[in-house]
């Protein structure tokens, strides 16, 4: 169940009101009970969220898909991914983008992540905005690897070493923003 916090967040990234979020979230859990989503629900729940091309929208959900881990055509994520994948492929600024995905990786409210989980969320937020093929992977790794090398740590890392790390990688910082040029903001 998505929470005040995501609410408002895709406020922000959507320029919907609160209400208008809430809505259409409340109506997808009305039908989706168990919160879980096909390609073809997400790209409409992520549509109806921000308005986009179908093939732009196709494209980053077989993306999704891909890096989730889940393939076929009956394969399903939850809405967690599904709010995760959605802050870190639309508008916003990047540092608040990874403050509200540490925020969701971070469920246990700990408020950090110990090394493993760190690297295995650097990794999956770039296989997510990246349209990897298995020439790619090494890529992955690569840039994954500058992204942790960048972050202040001892045992665990803390959301604001984990946002400042990840903030000073330009390669993802601009993967964050693959689609700002096709947003125009709502006029106030």
């Amino acid at each position: 169940m998505p929470l005040q916090r995501d609410i408002e967040f895709l406020s922000y990234l959507t320029n919907l009101s609160a209400g208008e979020v809430k809505t259409i979230l409340d109506n997808f859990i009305r039908t989706h009970p168990s919160g879980l989503m096909n390609k073809k629900e997400f790209c409409q729940l992520y549509v109806e969220l921000r308005k986009e091309t179908n093939q732009l929208v196709e494209g980053l959900t077989e993306n999704v898909f891909k890096a989730l881990g889940v393939t076929g055509t009956d394969e399903r994520i939850t809405l967690n991914e599904f709010l995760i994948t959605f802050a870190l492929t639309t508008r916003g600024d990047a540092e608040k983008k990874l403050e509200y995905a540490f925020e969701k990786y971070a469920y246990n409210m700990r408020n950090f992540l110990d090394e493993e989980e760190c690297r295995e969320v650097i990794y999956g937020i770039i296989e997510i905005l990246s349209n990897a093929d298995s020439t790619e992977r090494k890529n992955i790794a690569s840039v994954a690897s500058d992204c942790w090398d960048q972050i202040e740590t001892t045992k665990v890392v803390t959301k604001e070493n984990f946002i400042h790390g990840l903030c000073k990688n330009k390669h993802l910082v601009a993967l964050m923003q693959p689609y700002i040029e096709t947003r125009t903001p709502k006029q106030g």
